[in-house]
């Protein structure tokens, strides 16, 4: 959802430490008084929905901060992305050559996604002040959360948040580790799930949070190492279930990002074409003609060094994007069943939502390193696009899949040939840092 709403009203923008205050260009704000009031209350949240949206997905406005995204950001660092256009700072993220000094592009979208989670936050406890118990109230901690997952997947072990204070002053922040932060994504979680389920015989969005609880406390969890646990989390999740940020041609700042920048129609940019087995590890993301992620040759880009293959998951600019669906759930139970040993079960489901789209099953993987490389691979598919990939590259290079039986490597999943730096992870900016507390975190260990 995008709304023309926004909450610089309410705070001198201070957000994971990103402390310079952005300038959003937005007339139809509200002011004075009418933000203590509880009628208004709505308002405010689809102000802060929409700066998650841009946060996010990214938007096509970038003179109102609406950058491209963390989707695209991931999207680039990975293998779902390569640069077809002029734009340094962005084509150097193709080779993982991602400083905390003199990189504006992910200088923007870190402030972007910092700016999002105050917001969210802010909002929340407006809620709690005038309506705690609105599911309002719980959609905000919710996607504030899933800021905090965005943190942890894809920024280095280390991101210090500072808290805006209701009198204006800031409390400094700690640098918290992964783990820190997807154990507070967790607790916000949930939170807004002991909201929802107050409301769900009066509301029927306090299901859907409630099952969004569940996805994102499963996704957490799986990050954690904590398959099981993951599982459990998700295990009442139904067929039914996708949250979505929506978008909208009203504004550019409103519209999809994904579409702004790959060209899938006359109005977009050809600046970011599908990837094609980026440094000889990356999937065949434009040659594999999985319907799962549609593309077409579309010229050579802006730089005229094509074959340039524009994405067609998001046609348009008011394409919406899952922030949590069913097939993230099922994706996470089959993971779990084969850490458990269940290879059998976790193939079953793979090739349950193969089938839903067309696609026969998958051959058998015959050792633990190649079935955990097939379920990534699959998660990859299913989840182009949407700020994965880069969490679940990490995930299978860390314990317990970098050891036996999986013994899953760096050079599995990430490119390490000549032009690829030894990154694996977004720094924090170094120019958006001003937290006294803050110190550099390494981006060398995924």
């Amino acid at each position: 959802m995008r709304t023309l709403f926004s909450l610089s009203l309410l705070v001198g923008i201070v957000a994971c430490d990103a402390h310079s205050p952005l300038t959003v260009k937005d007339p139809d704000v509200p002011s004075g008084p009418a933000v203590n009031n509880a009628s208004f209350l709505p308002y405010l949240r689809v102000g802060a929905i929409s700066n998650f949206a841009v946060a996010y997905v990214g938007a096509a406005d970038q003179s109102t901060n609406a950058h491209e995204g963390q989707a695209n950001l991931v999207g680039l660092f990975t293998d779902e992305l390569t640069d077809r256009e002029t734009f340094n700072t962005r084509q150097i993220l193709n080779f993982r050559d991602a400083q905390p000094n003199g990189n504006n592009s992910i200088d923007g979208i870190f402030i972007d996604l910092s700016y999002a989670r105050t917001q969210l936050d802010v909002v929340a406890r407006k809620y709690a002040q005038l309506a705690p118990k609105d599911d309002g109230r719980a959609e905000m901690l919710a996607l504030s959360a899933f800021t905090y997952i965005l943190f942890a997947e894809n920024y280095c072990s280390g991101v210090p948040f500072s808290t805006e204070n209701d009198d204006g002053s800031i409390t400094h922040g700690p640098p918290l580790t992964t783990n820190n932060m997807l154990d507070t994504a967790i607790a916000k979680l949930k939170a807004a799930q002991t909201i929802a389920a107050g409301n769900t015989s009066t509301d029927p969005l306090a299901d859907t949070l409630i099952f969004l609880g569940d996805v994102g406390i499963g996704r957490a969890l799986l990050d954690e190492g904590n398959a099981a646990d993951a599982a459990a989390a998700v295990a009442n999740v139904p067929a039914s279930f996708s949250y979505q940020m929506l978008e909208s041609t009203n504004t550019t700042r409103q519209e999809n990002g994904v579409w702004n920048y790959t060209g899938p129609t006359s109005q977009a940019f050809t600046f970011f074409s599908v990837a094609d087995r980026q440094g000889g590890v990356g999937l065949p993301f434009a040659t594999a003609l999985d319907p799962r992620v549609p593309s077409f040759v579309n010229g050579t880009g802006e730089r005229g060094t094509g074959p340039f293959y524009s994405q067609t998951k998001y046609p348009a600019p008011d394409s919406p994007m899952p922030v949590a669906d069913y097939r993230e759930a099922q994706l996470i139970t089959a993971e779990a069943k084969l850490v458990s040993g269940d290879y059998a079960g976790a193939k079953a489901i793979l090739d349950a939502l193969r089938a839903t789209v067309g696609l026969g099953p998958l051959a058998a993987a015959a050792t633990p390193h190649d079935q955990i490389i097939q379920i990534i691979t699959e998660r990859a598919y299913w989840q182009y696009l949407t700020a994965h990939r880069l969490g679940d590259w990490r995930r299978v290079a860390r314990p317990p899949y970098s050891q036996a039986p999986y013994n899953v490597q760096i050079s599995d999943v990430f490119p390490t040939g000549p032009g690829y730096f030894g990154i694996y992870e977004l720094p924090v900016p170094a120019n958006v840092s001003q937290n006294p507390l803050y110190h550099p975190c390494s981006t060398g260990q995924p």
